[in-house]
């Protein structure tokens, strides 16, 4: 008879819990829904802040009389509690002040139109960043050389290309492509 208590009493107990997780899982995910949201949005929050602190945004600007342009994404990563934000950059000196330094040298000198040769220096940059810590765990930047000749650029030859990734281990990568870059930074974007 004890033992018929208690494989009853451990009945009830188990289906007690059973319906308890029943209906409390609903209220249980929704809560845990509206954190993860919470968290995103405030990721988003202080991604946005790092990028307009960057003064990055300014390349945005029409006003800025250079080609240039910057933007960002942002991730909160929940298995590192995390939130990262990815911001990339591009900045080339304007050729037409170029052109005009050129010839303010000497009014006489051949121009554009006819075989002088410019070249452009382009600068791309790719950052990640812990938003909240400001701390840097990435960066690919590439610069490059351009010719242009009055009419069309094209690529002369590549200056100068850095590329370090610390992966979430804490050991630091040196990374030789873009490809390798994005995949190593992808670590990051996971969770």
């Amino acid at each position: 008879m004890k033992n018929v208590a208690i494989g009853l009493l451990v009945l009830v107990v188990v289906a007690a819990l059973g319906l308890f997780l029943y209906f409390e899982t609903p209220v249980l995910q929704e809560q845990r829904l509206s954190a993860r949201l919470d968290l995103q949005k405030k990721c988003a929050q202080e991604a946005q802040n790092v990028f307009d602190s960057s003064g990055l945004n300014r390349l945005n600007s029409s006003d800025t009389p250079t080609p240039s342009n910057a933007s960002f994404t942002n991730h909160y990563n929940e298995k590192l509690d995390k939130c990262f934000v990815e911001i990339k950059s591009y900045f080339a000196p304007s050729i037409d002040d170029q052109i005009n330094a050129f010839l303010a040298e000497d009014p006489l000198r051949p121009g554009p139109a006819t075989n002088a040769k410019f070249f452009q220096t382009g600068i791309w940059q790719t950052r990640v960043y812990d938003a909240f810590e400001r701390k840097n765990y990435a960066v690919y930047s590439w610069k490059a050389m351009y010719e242009w000749n009055g009419y069309a650029t094209k690529k002369y030859s590549d200056i100068d290309t850095k590329c370090t990734v610390t992966l979430p281990s804490g050991e630091t990568k040196i990374c030789h492509s873009s490809t390798e870059f994005d995949a190593l930074v992808k670590l990051y974007y996971m969770q």
